[in-house]
């Protein structure tokens, strides 16, 4: 096995070597400009002014630059501006005009990219119309690659390099969602997640499972068991229901109010004149009632009035 270590003061290190080492921290990437535009005046692209990293070696521009475009033949093709990376005789990074393939249905060309020939890192595409005399800014597709998301991507860290992470010392800031897109709730087995954790969390994200009581659910499928797990006494209210229904006509008329959920008889209160007063309707059930109206003057009482109604199951 052949060791090598570089650079060092005496030694020899090639530009290959250099990158090597380099590019591991500095990928291709855009630092800043280098904008690919065009304007309709020819066959030619102009690009910004700018810097960027090519496999560790660094490239600046600091004036806009005119490349040529070859002119379109029978057929169209895509051509892509890079900057290109060449070692041996050139030993440079240049822009250039890689040419594609005329075909029916063009693809960008395929870009070189070697560890120790030639690297191409792609600036944009340009779609070169059959017979085409020029280009147009609608002709461009934008292909930088930015520095600042490639060296998020080289620090980002995935749940299985945190695995024992104690929440407990997470003391400020916001932790988001998209941080913990997989987190395994079975997981968390001791401690508070406190809400504040997880501000935006979604609810309808919950498609399975039982929140337990002391994660502030009701460790239940159904109703009966949430309120024994819950600690309700018997008698407890299982239904609330209210509205509002009109009644007209002389004292003593009726209207039928119907009733949705009640798995038992519930108790009516009805309101007359600003005051609430126990119903003792007709034909009251788990289904519905009848409330007959009262003296001229009350709900429902001679004239056309909004009777409100309020039915409680226990």
């Amino acid at each position: 096995m052949t060791q090598r270590s570089y650079p060092f003061v005496n030694g020899s290190t090639t530009d290959a070597e250099f990158s090597a080492m380099f590019k591991q921290v500095f990928p291709s990437a855009v630092i800043s400009g280098l904008t690919v535009s065009a304007d309709s005046s020819g066959l030619n692209v102009k690009v910004a002014a700018g810097t960027a990293y090519v496999r560790g070696h660094f490239y600046s521009s600091n004036a806009q630059e005119t490349l040529a475009v070859d002119a379109g033949s029978a057929q169209a093709r895509i051509d892509t501006v890079v900057l290109r990376l060449e070692y041996g005789s050139v030993n440079d990074v240049r822009l250039v005009v890689k040419k594609g393939t005329p075909a029916a249905s063009p693809a960008a060309p395929t870009l070189t990219q070697t560890d120790s020939g030639i690297y191409e890192f792609p600036l944009a595409n340009i779609a070169v119309a059959a017979s085409a005399v020029t280009i147009a800014p609608g002709n461009l597709t934008d292909r930088r690659t930015y520095w600042p998301a490639v060296f998020k991507a080289l620090l980002a860290l995935v749940a299985a390099d945190i695995p024992n992470l104690d929440t407990s010392k997470i003391t400020s800031g916001v932790l988001a969602l998209a941080r913990i897109p997989d987190l395994d709730a079975a997981k968390i087995v001791s401690g508070a997640f406190h809400v504040d954790r997880i501000p935006n969390h979604d609810t309808s994200k919950l498609t399975s499972g039982q929140l337990p009581v002391a994660r502030g659910g009701t460790s239940a499928g159904d109703a009966p068991t949430a309120r024994a797990n819950l600690g309700l006494e018997n008698g407890a209210v299982t239904k609330i229901q209210r509205g509002t229904v009109a009644v007209s006509g002389a004292p003593n008329g009726q209207v039928d109010v119907t009733l949705t959920g009640f798995t038992s008889t519930p108790l009516v209160l009805v309101q007359a004149t600003s005051i609430w007063y126990f119903a003792f309707p007709t034909l009251i059930t788990s289904t519905g009632f009848r409330i007959q109206t009262r003296a001229t003057g009350e709900a429902g009482g001679g004239s056309s009035t909004n009777v409100q109604w309020l039915a409680v199951g226990v």
